[in-house]
């Protein structure tokens, strides 16, 4: 199938139509994945795409679409205006799992996710104080072997995100402490990313021209 004709097929099952089951709704979230996937040759689409960001949903997985649209935006055309506001809004939740597939795109998204940075702290220390989140507990027990713990994925984010937050450098330490070796690489590689762009800004103002 050529790439013209998929992308088509794709753009055309993100309807315009109330999605009013959870099938349709994983159904869009796929076309817009694989949208994301294929990348900048697929702006065709970014007209559909916006309009998943506000079709009505009529069942419970709302923020499921809404990520999946705002992550395709970015990869698509890298419309962080469009997608930040979707990605903040995931941030706060604690069932399905969404919410780590906005920090997975935050972290892709580097600098441009920095407005997302305090979300990211107040998550991180939310995780810290109360424990697992409720979707993380149920991919221990769904049998598909372990993804990287949630932390890890937060402490990602944090070192290409909040760069100049210094609340950010402060939950790094901490998780750079964690008694799990994957959490604390993590941290440990945002932290050195941290130095490496401090030291760059320092620098920086000898590589100006006199």
């Amino acid at each position: 199938m050529r790439e013209s004709t998929r992308i088509d097929e794709l753009t055309a099952a993100l309807s315009d139509d109330t999605a009013d089951t959870p099938w349709e709704v994983f159904r869009r979230c796929e076309a817009a994945d694989a949208l994301g996937d294929i990348g900048p040759p697929a702006a065709a689409a970014i007209p559909a795409l916006v309009r998943t960001l506000t079709v009505p949903v009529a069942v419970d997985c709302v923020l499921a679409l809404r990520v999946a649209a705002a992550r395709a935006l970015w990869r698509i055309g890298g419309r962080s205006d469009l997608a930040l506001p979707r990605l903040i809004a995931a941030l706060e939740d604690e069932q399905w799992g969404v919410v780590r597939t906005a920090v997975e795109s935050l972290s892709e998204m580097g600098e441009a996710g920095r407005p997302a940075a305090v979300w990211l702290v107040a998550l991180a220390r939310k995780r810290l104080a109360n424990g697992p989140f409720h979707f993380e507990k149920w991919a221990e027990d769904s049998g598909s072997g372990p993804p990287a713990p949630f932390l890890a994925v937060i402490a990602e984010a944090l070192g290409k995100c909040a760069s100049g937050l210094p609340e950010a450098g402060d939950v790094l330490s901490t998780l750079s402490n964690s008694p799990d070796g994957r959490i604390r690489a993590s941290a440990e590689a945002a932290l050195a990313r941290r130095a490496n762009t401090r030291a760059e800004v320092a620098v920086a103002p000898d590589r100006r021209p006199q």
